[in-house]
């Protein structure tokens, strides 16, 4: 009886710890583990947010080429605001309306299917994208500028045309072949690219 009053507590205090901190080789589910993380003192939270960035290994066993080659513009850029608030999570969906600039264009450096996840604090979003990696969670974010910077060097106006606020499908579509004809460095694709997206991306998301 003794025997199984304390595999009981035990079983009890492993389920705990599972809440609390993921299973072994796991992390907390994001939403527990981000609120924990509003709640740290501000310097303890700077530091745990800067521990987020990818190191070079991991992303580039997870982004697909050619995004590879942004990682040193990631890296030199990585920042995320600090947040506060109620935390809400859900699963990162291309073509999700609610996602801002920069978590969409996230979406194309992933894997089909690759459960990355977004976030809200006090309601207002958490401009990054999430991923779990073992028994860690990483942010990707500012994605949108480092494009952003890439495309510029070749045609500015034809960033502006793709950075369109409300853009229909085909326009998410062809902003990303521009994107890969720009880091691919192909000419002929980037100007086709960016001349459907005059047409394309002057109309507005159904």
């Amino acid at each position: 009886m003794r025997a199984l009053v304390a595999l009981v507590a035990i079983a009890a205090i492993v389920a705990i710890v599972a809440i609390g901190c993921g299973t072994r080789g796991q992390p907390a589910e994001l939403k527990a583990y981000l609120s924990e993380v509003a709640a740290m003192a501000p310097a303890v939270r700077t530091e745990t947010i800067a521990g987020w960035k990818l190191d070079r290994a991991t992303w580039d066993r997870i982004v697909v080429p050619p995004f590879t080659a942004l990682y040193d513009e990631y890296a030199r850029g990585f920042a995320i605001e600090p947040f506060s608030g109620p935390i809400a999570t859900s699963r990162h969906f291309a073509g999700d309306p609610d996602l801002s600039l920069g978590q969409a264009r996230t979406r194309w450096l992933l894997p089909v299917l690759f459960p990355s996840e977004v976030a809200t604090a006090g309601g207002a979003p958490i401009d990054a994208v999430f991923l779990r990696q073992g028994d860690r969670w990483y942010a990707v974010t500012g994605i949108e500028r480092v494009i952003r910077a890439r495309i510029d060097r070749r045609d500015p106006a034809c960033s502006v045309t793709i950075d369109a606020r409300t853009a229909s499908k085909a326009c998410r579509d062809v902003a990303w072949a521009v994107a890969e004809a720009t880091l691919r460095n192909d000419d002929t694709r980037f100007h086709r690219a960016c001349a459907i997206a005059t047409t394309a991306c002057a109309t507005s998301s159904p």
